[in-house]
């Protein structure tokens, strides 16, 4: 969800980030670490020995005088797999696209399309906010993995893998759209309840207006079996992400309702 994260702070607007994809929301989470930053050095192969993989990496060089810090080294692993998803999507959509002439496109799997799109993205942006919290660890790579794979998994279901066994989106659309949005609801459950394990004083801002807009909609999608309700769920979540960016509401954690 490309919402604010919970417990960390905005770089414009220095408000309480509530939600993020990895940042949840969805989301910034997942690369939580501790505020202490470890020093900084280039320890040689023979005298790394078994120290944390953290102080290792912390920045790192490839002997040429290059150094990454650990959130370039984090997100060349994680913001691959998130592109992966992207392109999942959009090969996707040009496949169909490609065969519209065999296949009804509908309405849909095109905005399903949409909103993993936009869910993914709020991802990338989450990531950066929370840049300088990045972590070397295994449990932040493990998790980092378990997010970016229930992405791609959601992703690569948004469309059918063989057009030829479809003649209706909507009829695929129908026997997967609990899969994909069990993907995208798993990934935004695990980075809030990463960050509730670091800021346990973060529940009370739990039930926000934008917890309630993003996770109403999604859940009802679960439940749903008429094509113009799942229409009109997927639609409020696109314009959800639409306009809290447009007027500045996940920056600012302002709903321009109420402004």
């Amino acid at each position: 969800m490309g919402r604010r994260c919970h417990g960390y702070q905005s770089d414009k607007g220095g408000s309480n980030l509530l939600h993020g994809s990895l940042l949840t929301g969805s989301r910034a989470c997942t690369l939580v670490a501790s505020e202490t930053l470890l020093p900084s050095f280039a320890p040689t192969l023979v005298n790394v020995g078994f120290r944390p993989i953290a102080d290792i990496l912390t920045p790192w060089e490839d002997g040429t005088g290059a150094s990454m810090d650990r959130f370039e080294f984090y997100f060349s692993f994680y913001g691959l797999l998130l592109g992966l998803s992207v392109a999942e999507v959009a090969g996707g959509c040009a496949n169909a696209v490609g065969a519209r002439k065999l296949i009804r496109l509908g309405w849909l799997t095109p905005l399903l399309a949409i909103f993993v799109l936009l869910d993914i993205s709020s991802f990338w942006i989450q990531a950066w906010r929370v840049r300088h919290q990045a972590a070397i660890t295994y449990p932040a790579i493990f998790i980092g993995l378990a997010v970016a794979l229930a992405y791609y998994l959601a992703a690569a279901l948004v469309f059918p893998r063989q057009l030829s066994e479809w003649s209706d989106l909507d009829e695929h659309y129908t026997a997967h759209k609990k899969h994909v949005l069990g993907g995208v609801l798993f990934a935004n459950l695990v980075v809030t309840g990463i960050a509730i394990a670091y800021r346990p004083e973060i529940i009370g801002q739990l039930g926000s207006a934008q917890d309630l807009l993003y996770f109403s909609p999604l859940i009802a999608l679960f439940f749903t079996r008429r094509k113009l309700i799942d229409a009109a769920l997927l639609a409020a979540l696109i314009i959800f992400y639409i306009a809290g960016a447009a007027t500045g509401w996940f920056e600012t954690g302002v709903s321009p309702i109420s402004a």
